[in-house]
């Protein structure tokens, strides 16, 4: 917000006896008056969306256990808009794939995220690190007001299975 003070005029008798022929306020015998106030004006400069969902990091990074089950979390994906949240929706931010990653055999989507949340998780159950052990997949976020800004998601498949909580590192 801005604020400024803003000048009016407001009631002030003149005596006439004082004021000369020419003075600003009429001739002599007449009695004219002024009024001063003072008034404070608040501006407030309304948000436009102007700025686009930026992450702070271009590349996130995300780890699942080999052999895994479905729904389980990989990554919590952030992004951040610059203008003003409590200002209509320009700020509030919905996450989705853009390029995601799917079975060979079945085509469906390895990986899923939460619109609200951005909670990155496994769509399939039992990834597999020997066959696969990385996956690189693209996120985007969208404001309110239809801009978008965007970031890769690389997901490390670790070695051993789920139960047995080991990491092991890819053959390479």
């Amino acid at each position: 917000d801005v604020s400024f003070h803003l000048r009016q005029l407001s009631c002030k008798y003149v005596n006439p006896s004082i004021a000369s022929p020419d003075a600003e306020f009429g001739h002599i015998g007449r009695r004219r008056r002024v009024h001063v106030v003072e008034s404070t004006v608040i501006v407030r400069v309304k948000d436009i969306n102007d700025n686009a969902p930026i992450f702070n990091n271009g590349t996130i990074f995300g780890e699942v256990q080999e052999n895994g089950p479905i729904d389980l979390s990989v990554a919590l994906v952030r992004a951040w808009d610059a203008d003003d949240p409590l200002e209509g929706s320009n700020a509030h931010l919905t996450y989705s794939i853009e390029k995601n990653v799917v079975e060979e055999e079945t085509g469906n989507a390895i990986f899923k995220l939460d619109a609200q949340t951005g909670l990155l998780q496994t769509a399939l159950c039992c990834l597999d690190r020997e066959t696969t052990p990385s996956y690189q997949i693209q996120v985007v976020a969208s404001d309110g007001g239809g801009l978008k800004g965007g970031g890769s998601e690389e997901v490390q498949v670790l070695g051993g299975s789920a139960s047995e909580g080991q990491r092991i590192p890819p053959r390479r």
